[in-house]
């Protein structure tokens, strides 16, 4: 008994398929993916950039340190502090709107100089919403680059999945489909 004879024109048609089929998935994962980061870090540098008009209120530093950030291989800075709007008494932790990463411990505890632990500082706060607040308003350089990475992977995401679907043409019957067909035309 003969083995059975092997499609060649299904199975081409089965990979194209599946090439089709993972080109789209990816550029939907990276447009999904773009989204997400375009759509957060846009509400963050919006906020950011509303900072710079907050009124600010008399605070008090209640943690400062320089944490070893394994992820970053380098030195984060922690802060938490408090300070009152209205009689009412609220807590943060956001030095600014910028996680800055230093490579040096020294480095991280002179950004933390002027935040040291019982420290009066200035916190700028959202009038409307007290919770929302920083001790340096205003975004800086590295805020806008989340937004830019999100918006490049939405276009990377939507060229890909172009490209996947520019590529996709309807099949054309293959030699072999020819030539069985002429022999079937044949008997």
């Amino acid at each position: 008994m003969m083995p059975p004879a092997i499609d060649l024109a299904l199975l081409s048609r089965w990979s194209a398929n599946l090439k089709t089929l993972l080109g789209v998935v990816f550029s939907v994962f990276c447009i999904s993916v773009g989204t997400v980061i375009l759509a957060i870090s846009l509400s963050i540098l919006l906020e950011a950039r509303a900072s710079r008009t907050w009124p600010a209120a008399e605070g008090v530093v209640d943690l400062s340190e320089t944490v070893f950030n394994s992820s970053h291989r380098g030195y984060s800075q922690e802060v938490k502090y408090h300070f009152i709007v209205g009689g009412v008494r609220y807590e943060g932790s956001r030095l600014d709107y910028n996680k800055r990463s230093t490579r040096t411990k020294t480095e991280s505890e002179e950004m933390l100089s002027a935040f040291r632990k019982g420290a009066q500082v200035r916190v700028y706060f959202d009038p409307k919403a007290p919770e929302r607040n920083a001790l340096i308003p205003g975004p800086e350089p590295m805020t806008y680059v989340p937004p830019f990475m999100g918006t490049f992977s939405i276009i990377f995401g939507l060229v890909f999945l172009l490209v996947t679907l520019f590529r996709m043409r309807p099949d054309e019957p293959s030699a072999a489909c020819r030539n069985a067909s002429a022999m079937g035309e044949g008997m």
